[in-house]
């Protein structure tokens, strides 16, 4: 195995990781918590995490740099119907993980992108 794989493998555990404490801290809170659930995980936690996933992805991953960027948007419709049983809901609970999973995904690639052209530079240049 080489060093892009395990990244995609850790980056996924992450993920599964993240979406079964998102499931269990949701389920185990009483009613009444509702609002600083939503606000600590779906408008912290879950854009913090699609950003910085996308981008480690994007820098050193293979292809499951594609497949986070459709994970994290499908957790974030997901994720509010399993927690709150159904009426969890909002057609803008799909950009909490888009938004920044799309940011972390440009300027993952973009930053590959220079160093790769750096780099061809200097082995040019030799």
């Amino acid at each position: 195995m080489n060093k892009k794989t395990n990244i995609d493998k850790l980056l996924f555990i992450y993920f599964i990781t993240l979406i079964i404490i998102i499931i269990v801290s949701g389920k185990l809170l009483g009613q009444g918590y509702e609002k600083a659930f939503t606000t600590i995980f779906f408008y912290i936690l879950l854009p913090i995490s699609a950003f910085l996933t996308n981008l480690i992805s994007s820098l050193f991953g293979r292809m499951m740099k594609y497949l986070f960027l459709i994970m994290y948007p499908v957790a974030g419709i997901l994720l509010p119907i399993v927690v709150f049983k159904g009426v969890g809901y909002d057609s803008t609970s799909l950009y909490y993980g888009l938004i920044p999973g799309i940011a972390g995904f440009i300027i993952g690639t973009y930053l590959k992108m220079r160093r790769n052209i750096k780099v061809n530079r200097e082995n040019k240049n030799k």
